[in-house]
Order: structure tokens, then C-alpha cells, then sequence
């Protein structure tokens, strides 16, 4: 055995400093990829599936959201859901309307060209609140006790 090294000509050192900047590239591509997500073509498909409720008030149709629009949960959660200490000593959470926010909340229920009809219209607040706004949210899958009786409760077709 020999202890003479072999030393690589120039050409051989430029070739694998090119393969090495080459994996270097692509596992950079890779790690790009898999810590990143892109969701323009899901949100695309979701839309696709899913049909907006048709709501039809004073003679016009307007389209809504199937589902709760993200703004309005945290609105919701941010504005609207308050943590009290109940008669039993223990925190519970209740479901305040502040009244600086009702209208940013009509809007982001109703949206708001369905919101302007409703408010511009001669119907009464407590219409919209037993029948409109629980009917909707009812829709969008939330329990809402609006401490109406069974008798009391409007039909709304659909």
C-alpha cells in the first residue's frame, strides 16, 4: 500500500462542489416545501362543495355563508362571550350583545347588504332576534336559546 494521496484536478473539484451546491438546492426546495402550505386550490375545492344558504327577506334573495365565517367566531369569542362567577360560586361563560357592536355584529352575520335591508326595514328587534339571527346561526350548526316556547316559535320554510 501506498501513502501517496490522490489529489483531484481542478476540473473534478468544480464538478462535485456543483453536486454539492445541487443537494444543498434541493433539500433547501425540500425543507421550503414541507414547512410551508398553500391553500388557494383547498379553499377553491371547499367553495366548490359547499352551496350559500339563500335567505329571502322583503321580496330579495341574498346569499350567505354555509357555514360561520372565522370573523364572526372571533368576534364572537373576542366581544361577545364574557366569564361570570355564577350564584353557585363557579365561573361560567354567557353570551353578552355589547351595544357599540351590534351593528358590526348584524354585519357579520347577515352580511352586510342582507344587514342594511334588515335594519332599513319596519321590523321589530325582537323579530330579528327570536327568528332571523337564531334561524341562521341555527343553520350554521349553533345552538342558540333564545328562550322562546315551543308555541311561540315562528315556522320558517325552508
Amino acid at each position: 500500500m501506498s501513502d501517496k494521496k490522490v489529489v483531484p484536478d481542478q476540473q473534478e473539484v468544480d464538478r462535485r462542489l456543483r453536486l454539492l451546491d445541487e443537494a444543498e438546492e434541493r433539500a433547501r426546495e425540500y425543507q421550503t416545501m414541507e414547512l410551508s402550505s398553500d391553500y388557494d386550490e383547498a379553499i377553491k375545492e371547499h367553495r366548490k362543495r359547499k352551496q350559500p344558504l339563500i335567505v329571502k327577506f322583503q321580496g330579495k334573495r341574498y346569499e350567505m355563508p354555509s357555514s360561520i365565517p372565522f370573523s364572526l367566531s372571533v368576534f364572537i369569542m373576542r366581544e361577545c362571550i364574557q366569564k361570570v362567577k355564577g350564584s353557585d360560586g363557579k365561573m361560567k361563560e354567557i353570551f353578552v350583545f355589547p351595544d357599540d357592536k351590534v351593528l358590526e355584529f348584524m354585519e357579520r352575520v347577515f352580511g352586510k347588504q342582507f344587514a342594511q335591508a334588515v335594519m332599513s326595514s319596519d321590523i321589530g328587534t325582537d323579530f330579528v332576534a327570536e327568528v332571523i339571527i337564531p334561524d341562521i346561526l341555527g343553520k350554521w350548526g349553533l345552538m342558540v336559546n333564545n328562550n322562546q316556547s315551543e308555541e311561540k316559535k315562528t315556522a320558517i320554510p325552508g
